[in-house]
C-alpha cells in the first residue's frame, strides 16, 4: 500500500553586510513535529541578505533531493520562507531580481536545481510549493539561523559553524508556537 508524507520545511537566514558572511537554518516538520533542524554557515561568498535567504531555500531543495525524496511514496514538500524576494526569485521565469550578479555559476545552479526538483516531483505525482509566510510564523528557523550567526561572530568567522539540533524542548516549543498561530491567537 502506497503511503503519503507531507513535509513542511521552514528556512531563514542571517547575514552581516559589513563582512559579507551569513548563516541559514532549515527546520523540517512532519505532522506538526520537528524531524530535523539544521543551522550552518553559508559556504559560498554572498553579497547581501537576499542572496543568503535564497541560498537557504536552495539548501533545503538539496536536502529534499539528497535525503527526503522517496521513490515508493507520494510526498508533499511545502517550503516556507519569510523573504518575499527570495520566493519571487524562484517562482519567476525571467531573472528580474538582480542577485548573484557576482556569481553567475551559483545563480544558474540554483535555478536549474529548482526546475529539476519541480520536474522530478511532478513525474512522481508529488507536490512541491514555495510560499511566503510572516516572520512570526518562522520563529524557530529564524532563531536557529540567528543563533548560528552569533556563534559564527564569536569565533571571528574562522571556524565553520554547523549545528544540528533535535532536542525535545525545541520540538515542543515550535509545536506550541504553531498551534497558537494556527488557532489565530497571534
Amino acid at each position: 500500500m502506497e503511503t503519503q508524507k507531507t513535509y513542511e520545511i521552514f528556512t531563514d537566514a542571517s547575514f552581516d553586510d559589513v563582512v559579507k558572511v551569513g548563516t541559514y537554518a532549515i527546520v523540517i516538520m512532519q505532522e506538526n513535529k520537528i524531524v530535523r533542524i539544521i543551522a550552518k554557515k553559508c559556504n559560498v561568498q554572498l553579497e547581501n541578505s537576499t542572496e543568503c535567504e535564497v541560498f537557504a531555500i536552495f539548501q533545503a531543495i538539496n536536502l529534499i533531493q539528497g535525503s527526503l525524496l522517496n521513490k515508493n511514496i507520494t510526498q508533499k514538500f511545502w517550503l516556507r520562507t519569510d523573504c518575499v524576494v527570495a520566493r519571487d526569485f524562484f517562482i519567476e521565469d525571467e531573472n528580474k531580481i538582480k542577485i548573484f550578479e557576482n556569481n553567475l555559476t551559483l545563480l544558474n545552479t540554483i535555478k536549474q536545481t529548482y526546475k529539476r526538483i519541480k520536474k522530478v516531483l511532478s513525474k512522481k505525482d508529488c507536490s512541491f510549493r514555495l510560499r511566503w509566510i510572516p516572520r512570526e510564523s518562522n520563529k524557530v528557523a529564524h532563531k536557529h539561523a540567528y543563533s548560528a550567526f552569533q556563534k559564527l561572530k564569536t569565533t571571528n568567522n574562522k571556524k565553520d559553524i554547523e549545528v544540528e539540533i533535535n532536542k525535545w524542548y525545541n520540538k515542543l516549543m515550535l509545536c506550541k508556537i504553531l498551534r497558537i498561530y494556527r488557532k489565530g491567537i497571534v
